[in-house]
Formats: C-alpha cells, sequence, structure tokens
C-alpha cells in the first residue's frame, strides 16, 4: 500500500520515520494488515543507498516469503529508485544513479533462492554438488512416496531389524506408517525424537483378556436387541456394537495377541449412541447404564492398555521411519538435488561451522532485510542471525548480536497461519526479543486498505479473540487505526451475511446449502457488474463501476472452490481458482487416465472395459456381452472373432448376436488401444501422451464443454504437470499413477489448479482457499462455504522451547471413513497434544483475521440461517448476525443453461441432425502427416544452404536393427538432455530393451551418446538460457495436419538454435553432402514449425550425424 492513499499523517507517522532515519539501528517492523509494510521495505531500501550507509547496491539483499511477492518488491524497487534518482542531487544523486544502473546485482526473492546463492557460491565448503539442482515440493513428495516405496520394497527382502514382525505382534501394518512418513521427512531438522525404553514391552495379556471375555458375556446375556437404524452421521449404534463385539469375542483368541489388541481398539472410543425412537420404547436406562459401563471398562481397561500397546508401536514406527529417512537423504545425494529444507539447513551449517566463510558472505551482504518473517521457517532465524552476527565464531544463533543496522525484519505475528508448514511463533518471538535488546521493535496500525467501516468492524470482532498480554501461543491485539482516506460513497460496501436455509445444510455434507450459496455469490457478482454498481477503491476519490477482478472468493477448505467456478461459469463471470483440486473435475482427464490404464494394462479385462464403456468409445453393454457370447477376449492384443452373428437376426435388436456393426466398434477401438501402446513404447512418454490426447480429440471434446476454455487449458496443464514430473517419474506406469492421483485431487498437492486456454482479456473473481489469499486484497470479499470446519488432526508437535535441541513428537493415525484414528504416539502423548492445541487454536483466530482483512470495502460473511452448523466463520456470528443480508438480486438473464421443456419432436428432429453431422464429420477433411515423411516425399520443398562442420567419429551399428536403432539413440539422448548422464548405462540398457536390441551393444550405444556429449552444439545447448528435449509439434498445413517432434532446441542470443539427429552412415568417402540434401527439406520444415507454434525466431537449424567423418551438419536457415 502506498503512503499516497491517506490525506493526512498516520497515527503512527513517527514509527514510519524511524524506518528511513534510523538506518544505523537493527528494526523489526510489526505491520498490522494493510498496513504497508512493503512500502516501508522500499523506503528504506532506497535510502540505505541515497545516505551511503549501503555502499553498493550488490551488498543489499531483501528476502520474501514467495516468489509473487519477490517480483512485486523488486518492481517498485526500481520504481522507486528511479523516482528519487531523478529528484536527487550531489553525491546523492551519484550514490543513486549508480545503484540503479547496477541494480540487477541486488538480491531480492525468497529465502530459498538466497540460499542456493550462498550454496552455489561456495560448494564445496558446503559439501554440496557443484550443479546441484533445486527441486519443488511437488516433485519432492513424488520423491519421498519413491523412497517410502523403496523401503518397505527392501525390508520385505530383508528384514534385519524385525521391524515387520515387530509391528504384526502389535497388530499394524508397514502401510500404515506412509502418510506419517511424509509428515516426519519435513522435520530434518530435529534433534531426537524421544522412544519409550527399548526394554519395555506389552502389559501381561492374561488379566486384559479375562476383562474383556467377561464383558463380552454381558453383552450376549442382555440380549436379544432390537433393530435400531444407524445415526445420519454413520457409525453404529449401541446394539449393533453389543451384537457385533460380543459375536468376535466368543470366536476370539485370548492368546493371539494383534487379535486381542484389535478388538480392545474397538473399546477405547467413545460409547455408541442409541436412537432417541429406541430410547421412548423403553430402552432409555439400559442405554444409560450400558454406556456408563462402557465408559468405565474403556477407562480401565481399554484405554491404559491401548496406551501402552501404541507407545510400542511408536518405538518401532519411528525406528521404521528413520530408515525410511536415510534411503530419501539417500536418493537427493544420487540426483544432486536440495529440496527447500536441504537449502535452508546446508546455508545454516555453512554459516554455523565456518567462521571465515560467514565473514565472507558478512562483507558480501552488508544489509540484509526479511518480509512476512512471521510464516517462515525457523532455519531462517538462525541464516539471518549468522549472516549478520557480530562474532563469526558464534555457534548457538539464539546468542549471535546482529551489527548495528544490517538487519530490518518485517512481519505481523496476528498474520502467522502457517504452522503446518513449519512456521513457528515461538522462533518469531525469539527473534523479536533479540533484536529488541539490539535494536528497536516499531508497530504500524494505521490502515490503507479498508473503510472507516470496515476497520471498526474488524476492531469490535477480533479485540476479545486475541489475549490481553502476547503468550508463546499468540501476540496481543493492536487495534488498527484509520489510514484511509474519506472518499466517495459507493454501492458496495460496509458487513454483509449471506444466510444459508438450514434445512439446506442437513445430508450429504451439506452440498444443497453449497450449491445454494455459491449460485446466489454468482449472481450477486453478475449483477453488480451488469447494473453498474459503484466501488470506490483506496487511494481513489471517486467511485467507479466494478469488474469481475474487484471480488474474491475465500474458502477455508479447498473442495469448495470448484463449486463457485462452475457456478460463475454458468452466469459467464471470467474466473481464476488458485489452491484447489479443478484439474480433479475435468471430465476429459478422466477419460484420459481410463484409457491409459487400459493400453498400460493388456491383461486387465476390467480396465479395458471401463475404457471400452466410456465416452472414448461408446460400446454399449449389449455389444459387450455379444463380443464375449461370441468367443472374444477382452484383450485388445487378440482378435474380434468373426461370423458369429445369425444372418437373420444380426440387427442390434439381438442382445447375443455379435452383429457387423458391433464387431466393427470393437475392432476399431482394439486397434487404437494397439496404436497407443505402440506410441507409449517408442516414444518419450509425455510425447505420447500428448498424441494420444490429440487423436482422440480430448482437446476439442473439453472445450465444446460449458467453460471450454478452462476446461480445454487444463488438459494442457495436465500435460504440462506431466512433462515436469518425468524427471522423477522416469517410467509409463509412474506417471499415470500421477494423472491418477491428479483426477482424485489426492497427492496433497496446491498445484492442481486448472488455467484458461485463452490469454486474459479482463479482470476476473478470484477464487482461493485462505492459505492463498494471504497477501492479497479485493474491494468486495466474500468469506464463505458455509459449512466448512477447521478441525484438524494434530500429529506432530516440535519442541523449540530448549536451547540444547530440538525434539519431535507425532502421533502416527489411520485414516478411517469417519475420523482418524490414532495407531501409535509417545508416552506422554495427549499432553503433548494439547500443547499443540493450543498454537492451533491460536492460529485458527489468526486465519479468521487474515480472511477478514482482506476486504477494502465489503465484506460478506456466509452462516447459516439458524446460527448453527460447522463452520470456519461462526466465531464472527455476533458481530455479523445484525447486519443486513445480501441482497438477492433474483433471476439473471445471463444463466448459460436454462431448463426448457423438450417435445418429441424437437427430439427425433435433433437426432436427424446429429445423424447429418456424425455422416459429415466421417468425410476426410484433412490427411494427419508425418513431418519426416512430408519433407522427404517430395512434396514440401525449400532451398538451403549447408554447412559441413568436422567433428568426432560415432559408431553406428548398421543391419536389421538401423531404424530402432535411431530410437535408442534419440531415447538415451533426450533422458541425458533432460537430467544429466550419471545414469547413462542404465539409460543405454533399458532403451535397448524396449527397442529389442540385443544388450550387448550396450558400449555401442553408451559411445555414440557421448560422442554427441563432447560435440560444440551439445555444450552450446547446455549453456542456453532454455532448452527442449523431444518437443512435439502439430502444424496445420493446408489439408495437412503436420506432426513431428524436434529432437532438441535452445535458445541463445538471436534466437532458436533446433537440432535433428540422423543415424545415417556415411558414403564410402565420409561425405554427408547426399546425406544432408535429402534431410534439408525435413529441418526447414521444423524450423518453420516451430516458429509458427511459438512466435519465436529460428536463427540455426542442425543436422547432426552420427555416422561418418563429420558427425556435424549445419543448415543455414533463411532469414536467420
Amino acid at each position: 500500500m502506498s503512503d499516497a492513499t491517506f490525506t493526512a499523517a498516520p497515527g503512527d507517522q513517527a514509527q514510519r520515520d524511524a524506518i528511513v532515519r534510523e538506518l544505523g539501528i537493527n528494526i523489526l517492523v510489526e505491520a498490522a494488515a494493510g498496513t504497508g509494510k512493503t512500502a516501508s521495505m522500499v523506503n528504506r531500501m532506497v535510502e540505505l543507498l541515497r545516505r551511503g550507509n549501503c555502499q553498493s547496491i550488490a551488498t543489499l539483499a531483501a528476502v520474501t516469503f514467495t516468489r509473487k511477492a519477490a517480483a512485486e518488491l523488486r518492481a517498485r524497487f526500481q520504481a522507486a529508485l528511479e523516482s528519487v534518482t531523478a529528484q536527487a542531487e550531489g553525491q546523492d544523486r551519484e550514490r543513486l544513479a549508480l545503484a540503479l544502473a547496477n541494480i540487477d546485482q541486488c538480491f531480492i526473492g525468497t529465502i530459498h533462492s538466497f540460499c542456493a546463492k550462498l550454496l552455489r557460491e561456495r560448494p564445496v565448503e558446503a559439501g554440496v554438488d557443484l550443479a546441484f539442482k533445486e527441486i519443488e515440493p511437488d516433485e519432492d513428495n513424488r520423491l519421498r512416496l519413491q523412497a517410502w516405496a523403496e523401503y518397505t520394497a527392501r525390508l520385505i527382502a530383508n528384514d534385519p531389524g524385525g521391524i515387520l514382525p515387530k509391528l504384526r505382534r502389535s497388530g499394524m501394518t508397514i502401510s500404515e506408517l506412509g502418510n506419517s512418513f511424509m509428515r516426519f521427512a519435513d522435520f530434518p531438522d530435529v534433534d531426537r525424537w524421544p522412544t519409550p525404553d527399548p526394554a519395555r514391552d506389552l502389559p501381561p495379556i492374561e488379566p486384559v483378556a479375562q476383562e474383556l471375555f467377561a464383558y463380552a458375556k454381558h453383552m450376549r446375556e442382555s440380549g436379544p436387541y432390537p433393530p435400531d437404524p444407524p445415526p445420519p452421521s454413520g457409525g453404529r449404534r449401541l446394539f449393533e456394537e453389543y451384537q457385533r463385539l460380543a459375536w468376535l469375542v466368543r470366536r476370539g483368541n485370548p492368546d493371539d495377541v494383534p487379535w486381542l489388541i484389535d478388538i480392545l481398539e474397538q473399546f477405547d472410543r467413545d460409547a455408541p449412541s442409541m436412537s432417541a425412537e429406541m430410547k421412548k420404547r423403553g430402552w432409555a436406562d439400559f442405554a444409560k447404564k450400558e454406556q456408563a459401563r462402557w465408559k468405565l471398562f474403556r477407562k480401565e481397561v481399554a484405554a491404559p492398555f491401548m496406551r501402552a500397546v501404541r507407545e510400542i508401536r511408536y518405538r518401532v514406527a519411528i525406528t521404521a521411519l528413520a530408515d525410511a529417512r536415510e534411503i530419501y537423504d539417500s536418493m537427493r545425494l544420487d540426483r544432486g538435488a536440495l529440496n527447500f529444507q536441504d537449502l535452508l539447513m546446508k546455508s545454516a551449517d555453512l554459516l554455523r561451522d565456518k567462521p571465515h566463510i560467514r565473514e565472507y558472505f558478512a562483507r558480501r551482504f552488508t544489509h540484509l532485510l526479511v518480509d512476512e518473517f512471521q510464516d517462515t521457517d525457523p532455519i531462517q532465524a538462525q541464516i539471518m542471525l549468522y549472516l549478520t552476527a557480530t562474532d563469526p565464531g558464534e555457534r548457538e544463533w539464539k546468542r549471535c548480536i546482529p551489527r548495528a543496522g544490517s538487519l530490518f525484519v518485517v512481519g505481523d505475528p496476528k498474520q502467522s497461519i502457517y504452522r503446518f508448514r513449519r512456521a513457528d511463533i515461538v522462533t518469531y518471538n525469539d527473534v523479536k526479543n533479540i533484536i529488541k535488546d539490539n535494536g528497536r521493535v516499531l508497530e504500524f496500525s494505521a490502515n490503507f486498505r479498508a473503510t472507516g467501516e470496515l476497520i471498526d468492524w474488524t476492531n469490535m470482532a477480533f479485540e476479545g479473540c486475541f489475549p490481553r498480554l502476547a503468550t508463546d501461543e499468540s501476540p496481543a491485539y493492536v487495534r488498527l487505526r484509520k489510514g484511509r482516506a474519506p472518499s466517495q460513497a459507493s454501492d458496495l460496501s460496509g458487513i454483509r451475511i449471506l444466510p444459508v436455509p438450514s434445512d439446506l445444510c442437513k445430508g450429504n455434507s451439506g452440498a444443497a446449502g453449497l450449491e445454494y450459496e455459491a449460485d446466489l455469490i454468482a449472481r450477486a457478482i453478475a449483477s453488480a457488474v451488469s447494473r453498474g454498481a459503484t466501488i470506490t477503491h483506496p487511494g481513489e476519490d471517486a467511485a467507479t463501476p466494478v469488474t469481475p477482478g474487484d471480488f474474491m472468493i475465500i474458502a477455508f477448505n479447498k473442495s469448495a472452490l470448484s463449486v463457485y467456478a462452475r457456478k460463475l461459469q454458468q452466469y459467464g463471470i471470467p474466473h481464476q481458482v488458485s489452491g484447489g483440486t479443478t484439474l480433479s473435475e475435468v471430465w476429459e482427464l478422466r477419460l484420459l487416465h481410463t484409457c491409459l490404464d487400459a493400453v498400460t494394462q493388456p491383461d486387465n479385462p476390467v480396465a479395458l472395459l471401463g475404457a471400452l464403456r466410456s465416452e472414448l468409445f461408446g460400446i454399449s453393454d449389449a455389444a459387450l456381452y455379444a463380443f464375449k457370447a461370441a468367443g472374444g477376449r477382452f484383450d485388445y492384443n487378440s482378435g474380434v472373432p468373426e461370423g458369429c452373428y445369425p444372418p437373420d437376426k444380426g440387427g442390434e435388436g439381438d442382445f447375443t448376436s455379435l452383429a457387423p456393426e458391433r464387431a466393427e466398434a470393437i475392432r476399431d477401438a482394439f486397434d487404437r488401444l494397439k496404436q497407443y501402446s505402440r506410441w507409449l513404447q517408442k516414444m518419450p512418454p509425455v510425447a505420447a501422451i500428448e498424441r494420444i490426447v490429440a487423436h482422440l480429440g480430448l482437446m476439442a471434446l473439453a472445450a465444446s464443454r460449458e467453460g471450454g476454455d478452462v476446461q480445454a487449458g487444463s488438459v494442457a496443464r495436465a500435460c504440462e504437470l506431466l512433462r515436469a514430473a518425468q524427471d522423477t517419474l522416469p517410467t509409463t506406469a509412474d506417471l499415470i499413477g500421477f494423472l491418477g492421483d491428479m483426477v482424485a485431487g489426492a497427492g496433497g498437492s496446491d498445484n492442481l489448479d486448472g488455467i484458461s486456454a485463452l490469454p486474459e482479456t479482463a479482470p476476473a473473481v478470484r477464487i482461493l482457499n485462505l492459505h492463498k489469499a494471504k497477501g492479497l486484497q479485493a474491494p468486495v470479499v466474500f468469506l464463505a462455504s458455509h459449512k466448512t470446519s477447521m478441525s484438524g488432526t494434530i500429529d506432530t508437535y516440535v519442541d523449540r522451547l530448549e536451547d540444547s535441541e530440538v525434539l519431535g513428537y507425532m502421533g502416527i493415525y489411520k485414516k478411517t471413513t469417519y475420523s482418524p484414528t490414532l495407531r501409535a504416539a509417545p508416552e506422554g502423548w495427549d499432553d503433548l497434544k494439547e500443547i499443540e492445541g493450543r498454537f492451533s487454536d491460536a492460529e485458527k483466530t489468526r486465519l479468521r483475521y487474515v480472511a477478514a482483512t482482506r476486504a477494502e470495502s465489503m465484506l460478506v460473511v456466509t452462516r447459516q440461517d439458524n446460527g448453527k452448523g460447522n463452520s470456519i466463520w461462526n466465531e464472527l456470528g455476533p458481530f455479523v448476525d445484525s447486519e443486513p443480508a445480501l441482497a438477492d438480486p433474483g433471476k439473471i438473464g445471463g444463466l448459460r443453461h436454462a431448463a426448457s421443456a423438450v417435445s418429441p419432436a424437437a427430439v427425433e428432429q435433433a437426432t436427424l441432425a446429429v445423424e447429418s453431422r456424425m455422416a459429415a464429420a466421417r468425410e476426410t477433411t484433412y490427411s494427419v502427416r508425418a513431418a519426416k515423411e512430408l519433407a522427404l516425399s517430395g512434396e514440401y520443398h525449400g532451398a538451403a544452404s549447408l554447412e559441413v562442420q568436422a567433428g568426432a567419429t560415432a559408431r553406428v551399428p548398421e543391419g536389421e536393427h538401423g531404424v530402432k536403432w535411431g530410437e535408442a539413440v534419440h531415447q538415451v539422448l533426450d533422458l541425458v538432455m533432460r537430467n544429466n548422464d550419471a545414469y547413462l548405462e542404465n539409460y543405454a540398457k533399458t532403451a535397448l530393451l524396449k527397442a529389442g536390441i540385443d544388450p550387448t551393444r550396450q558400449g555401442d550405444l553408451v559411445d555414440t551418446v557421448k560422442v554427441v556429449m563432447t560435440s560444440d552444439i551439445w555444450k552450446r545447448a547446455l549453456n542456453a538460457d532454455k532448452r527442449l528435449s523431444e518437443a512435439t509439434f502439430h502444424l496445420p498445413d493446408g489439408r495437412n495436419l503436420v506432426r513431428g517432434s524436434i529432437d532438441l532446441a535452445f535458445l541463445e542470443d538471436g534466437g532458436w538454435v533446433i537440432v535433428d539427429y540422423k543415424t545415417d552412415a556415411a558414403g564410402p568417402d565420409g561425405d554427408l553432402s547426399v546425406a544432408a540434401s535429402k534431410y534439408a527439406p525435413q529441418i526447414r520444415l521444423y524450423a518453420r514449425a516451430f516458429e509458427t507454434c511459438t512466435g519465436q525466431k529460428v536463427k540455426e537449424a542442425v543436422l547432426y550425424f552420427l555416422g561418418g567423418q563429420a558427425p556435424s551438419t549445419a543448415l543455414a536457415v533463411d532469414g536467420a
């Protein structure tokens, strides 16, 4: 927020002045929502340069929380520097002009990119690979899954520690630890995970078994029981449990320890309920007495025994998780990959353990500015204090004293909402105290974002939610001041409540209520835009008509976001979803997964049936039955039976006959699936998948649906995600599994939002989950989703309060239909969970505060009309229930799909029209041509000059495997270019086996690839800013659709260079001119296709021959 948005000096002006006046001291600014913290950072950065406190812009570093925030800070810093330089004079102008000329030397980025910069400058001392690769969270998660799979596979083959039998004896399986491993891997900085004494064992079994059998006997003798329907929320009633558990115990073996544990675990929960109907029929006293008996048995028998069991399980589980993490660490090391935690920890270790390196970086970065510090990782605190410490030999970060004026930190503990991502408010408080003792702590409270009415409401709603004095779990509340100048009244302002009828919120997770709410929001936005409702933006005096970009919809959970998106689509309102799982609702991706599942599992008849019955092929159950009855096999590699239908009743009306049209449909489907299988075998997997998408017409089908731009764009985005994942998911099966996770909305990724296939032409409504809304604002904000719970399972507690070591504790849960079940836990877990619960409860308040402070002019809060329900916004009820309801605008004319009556005649007419269109569609309007085939056919012409360059000779085997050899060479070159040559031999072996070539030729293939890797063209590609490998293209060319794949393309100054590998052997005298002339049209066609598809210039095209005395032949492209 710019300071230009208020008319008079705000009440905290003295605090703001100190930022640019007191440059020689360290400062922490606690900047409340909308108070202009980014402006304060920019002002201090400029002032440090203007006054010469920071003598070189190269020694200035600004660290932000996200890449988007870094881009915004960089732009605002440059604009401010240009503005101040233009007005400065004398020495100030000289300093600023020099800084402006070297602005690219100033580091502005995330903490992870900053750490990567430190490590790349001193990789040897840091002990990292010289060419290490930074991996994103999604890729890191996939690597964790691979590590866990590898660990479990090794465990089954060889279990020297006896992990599996120990788990089995305690009634647990290794598969139950998979989710916990993903969480465990988040905490590599935990020094120790305390576990029970190794000598401790399960408590005595016999007395527990006796109590259990006695209770079961009582259950049986208290019957018989009448039926009692289960509760609407699911689960079992008391009568059902008494019958079920008594039966299980009667047939059990008390000496079977896993069985006993399983039974007792079912008693370690709240007593089952009884319906009101049964109580009215005279069973109320029975229910009261038996529920009390259940509670007593749980308290005295089941709970103590299961607590001991869970603690014994925990000891084994932590051992397993630690062993699996060693494999995970080894995988990253082998790949030269560093995840975000590696970047932080290795940087912290480097600065802590090597004083001379710390001194070097202290001179390298004299002034460090940190934004959004309340949500950063605890290791970041260590890095910034080591980097600014006066004593380079101090190894304990909490005792580091920062150099005067070297550290400037901005944060707001009231907006700390990322504890699940390791953000720790305790660490924030530690740093605050260090800076307070060695500098100043300032407070910003003047809010320039919201209107005065919203400021008053925010103070009223939240002042009582925060403690009066700060605690370990929560900061104290700081009242917001009005910093925004009064402006012209607008149509959209103030607080509104959106009441959802409570009767719509019952059953099916409140789906009807969510539909009602989403529809009303969409209609309200559509009405406001169409009637020209006005809004006044911060810093503007006059009200202006709203656009879709003035609205923001926030929900805590991401599951509901697609419902709002769908409703906005229906009313033709542009929108963007962030933090959701839109890809899981794109039907074409489900169809693609169904098809690929069938192709890659030819021996799975269920997968094949799923594909045949789907929209992809549309084969009826009658046809499939007839196919099977005629002797057909559900294997697309098998044939379709011929002549197995009676001549006199071979029509569709006969359910058992395989009529010609039925046979042809199945034959066509089988042929397509066989073709797709060949593509997946011969081409890089993602290139093959993209070709299958095109062949199935999935992009066109997606574009034809409602909101087709987003549907089609989402299909393309899914392909890009697959392409990005192929480095860590090298096999086709892995990629298809990843696609399956997208379709299911699984995998824990926040990166499954759809995108439009069209360029942005207008501002759009933003639909976000709450964490994605952090740092954003909008004139009108909807706090949406009337039935979303903030309740979550507390599974981790990390104790950073002690200086000596960091201790970790974890509850291991198993997902069930209703709620997670605790399966293993450390000693004292209930107390630890209570401590973490206090942190969690405090963060819930902060989440509501963050959401409510996104609004500039109008805030709409969704609530059930009876004030009940399970909603994250319920705590705001007392402050919104008396506010006006959001006006219902009534019917909106822009609804794309209004219901209408359809007559039989209309149906018949539509059917005829469909048949007519289908007939037209069957007419051939274009031919699909392979680029190479077209270019070499003589139909494509284009003169070109050739320049033959001498180079080394590669050994190219000749004979029957010529074509397949070429495919193997292309495959290995693609893999090496995308990754590196660390696994070259493995790549070669796999490629030969796939091509059906004798594996003994592995040496020949490796030598061929190595020759290419030593060439100038390969080195140029590695040094290029951008490069593409096996880039497929589709080029319309008259009545042809030309398809091809460019082996290599890379960007240099002046344009792109494209390369096509050829394994042709040279002539007897080593001359390649004949072969080069032959392939000239092909490389020119590739160049044209690249320029047409990308709009970017190709400056050079290269034919690279892997035979003869001159393996590299460069073909100059006209105009390059």
